[in-house]
């Protein structure tokens, strides 16, 4: 209640909010340990945007568990950049709760990590195999990096990605 009413008295034309909201509890495959809270904390998430915030249900998209595969996220990533309802400087938030982890790089890749990986977000269909062709493969903090920047050049770089909830695997 607070926040809409600081967002009405302080701003005439508040900016409208859009957000990927992604939590994923339970992983496909059996060695990637589930995360109880995630989907707990997600549904707080998305109580607060609308309850708190106003925002309308069609300005949040919610990927949960099974619907949060990587090519999913990657997808609801890039049609932020496409979305023509987004305005210049609109806030956007990308919240993620779930695992994290991190590996080696692709030879021609360089990491940026004093440790020499790469990092990544872990979505619900990862194996620990890894692929040639993406499939279960993380998502890289680079690939991650570029879809941001991409949002930020064609809609806004006003953009709140506050992965506070990656565990690492």
């Amino acid at each position: 209640m607070v926040y809409r009413t600081v967002l009405k008295t302080c701003c005439s034309h508040p900016p409208t909010l859009f957000a990927l909201i992604i939590g994923i509890s339970r992983y496909k495959h059996p060695e990637v340990p589930d995360l109880p809270g995630a989907v707990k904390d997600v549904n707080a998430v998305v109580t607060f945007l609308s309850s708190d915030l106003d925002v309308s249900e069609d300005r949040i998209v919610i990927l949960r568990d099974k619907q949060a595969t990587r090519k999913a996220v990657l997808e609801a990533l890039r049609r932020l950049a496409q979305d023509d309802t987004i305005n210049t400087q609109d806030p956007i938030l990308v919240y993620y709760a779930g695992h994290g982890g991190e590996a080696p790089p692709p030879k021609d890749w360089v990491a940026s990590s004093p440790n020499g990986m790469i990092q990544m977000l872990v979505p619900y269909d990862f194996s620990f195999e890894g692929s040639k062709d993406h499939k279960g493969q993380g998502i890289f903090d680079i690939t991650l990096s570029r879809i941001l920047n991409d949002i930020a050049i064609k809609k806004s770089d006003n953009i709140a990605s506050p992965f506070l909830n990656i565990v690492g695997t």
